[in-house]
């Protein structure tokens, strides 16, 4: 098992123009446990972003990941399911799901992924060839002081081919 954590600070890149003062703090803890062929993993992450959410308003977003894998010889099933609520600063979809559409800005933002991986070359302690593949899903919401409750919401399939040397 590992676990680890880690902060940073990064003065004048919080609020919601850069350079003018705010500063952006952030941090993460995760843990990694491996059980013979079963892998869980994940990691709890938040920020303190001056002026993040307004002017007059910070804000402090925070989210979490979790997948878990099994590994059958030469392919390992994977679920993966990851959250982000931003506490006003907003989201855009494709800013946390890759080649995902914008979507707008909004609060919330959530991943599904049901896959599998294909270890092509390589052993159980090295992979050098992947291939992987799988189902996303996702979304997000935002409810709006004034107006209407809006959402967006992703479906599609991920695809990656991993070279190590």
């Amino acid at each position: 098992m590992k676990v680890g954590a880690s902060v940073g600070v990064l003065p004048d890149q919080g609020g919601k123009t850069l350079g003018v003062g705010d500063d952006l703090t952030v941090w993460s803890t995760y843990a990694d446990l491996r059980y013979g062929n079963f892998s869980l993993l994940g990691e709890y992450f938040g920020s303190n972003n001056d002026h993040g959410a307004s002017a007059t308003l910070d804000a402090s977003s925070w989210g979490y990941w979790v997948m878990a894998s099994y590994r059958f010889g030469a392919y390992e099933p994977v679920l993966r399911y990851g959250y982000l609520d931003s506490d006003g600063r907003g989201v855009q979809t494709g800013d946390g799901i890759r080649s995902a559409a914008s979507g707008g800005t909004m609060d919330t933002l959530w991943e599904c992924f049901l896959g599998v991986n294909w270890y092509i070359v390589g052993n159980e302690a090295k992979h050098e060839v992947k291939l992987q593949g799988g189902l996303v899903l996702g979304g997000s919401d935002d409810v709006p002081i004034t107006g209407a409750e809006a959402s967006a919401d992703v479906t599609g399939f991920r695809t990656q081919l991993q070279v190590n040397f």
